[in-house]
């Protein structure tokens, strides 16, 4: 079964390598929405500017398949010299509980991390929408993004 450590391993690949965008507009990220099963927006631009990382811009975004024809959207951002990297999925699909992340709680709500690679990694759920972050910020950067969707 494709859980989330699959899905982080594969995250991470992509973020340290990524694939050129499908999708260069952030207005139409909500195409990828069928392919993913659930709502993918843009709330990374307001989490980062709310967790105080300046001058984020969207990069870009495209399907990544997981196996089992699981899909997340990968959604690409640069931030002053980072890269950062999301992935929005379907949580009932991929669940995120097993995992080999540390689990915190951050505003009453579970959330985890940890460092795969050398990258930060970070994942959460809210209401069936699962949230995965990959970046070379750290790890309480990736905490507080993850944790404010």
């Amino acid at each position: 079964e494709a859980g989330l450590d699959t899905l982080l391993d594969e995250l991470v690949s992509q973020h340290a390598d990524p694939l050129p965008p499908e999708e260069k507009n952030p207005e139409d990220l909500t195409r990828l929405e069928p392919y993913v099963g659930v709502p993918v927006r843009r709330p990374a631009l307001t989490v980062l500017r709310n967790a105080k990382v300046e001058n984020a811009s969207f990069d870009g975004a495209r399907i990544h398949r997981v196996r089992d024809s699981k899909n997340a959207a990968a959604l690409q951002y640069k931030l002053k010299g980072h890269r950062l990297t999301l992935y929005v999925f379907d949580s009932r699909k991929i669940p995120i509980e097993r995992t080999r992340l540390k689990p915190r709680v951050v505003r009453q709500a579970p959330v985890y991390v940890g460092n795969l690679r050398g990258f930060s990694v970070a994942a959460a759920e809210r209401e069936g929408v699962g949230y995965a972050i990959a970046s070379d910020l750290d790890e309480d950067k990736s905490v507080q993004m993850v944790a404010s969707f």
